[in-house]
């Protein structure tokens, strides 16, 4: 599962626009939108305001990552 399908996920079932996610990140819509349609991966600062916000989880599978080539690939929803 992408971060931009977590997000989804978390939106509809907590019945929210793309509009109020992205006013509870403190970022714009537009921004927000190509974040869910895994156009941009964010930035640090908002990849852990979404973790603490949605409660969506990075696992890096106890390995020691130096540079991610695909952030996408560790990337999993705590429901999954």
């Amino acid at each position: 599962m992408t971060l931009g399908e977590a997000l989804r996920q978390f939106r509809i079932k907590n019945d929210m626009s793309q509009k109020q996610m992205a006013f509870l990140l403190k970022i714009s819509t537009e921004y927000y939108c190509k974040i869910e349609n895994d156009k941009i991966f964010p930035s640090t600062k908002i990849l852990l305001e979404i973790c603490r916000i949605t409660g969506i989880e990075i696992k890096f599978n106890g390995r020691k990552i130096k540079k991610i080539k695909n952030p996408w690939s560790y990337f999993l929803n705590q429901d999954s």
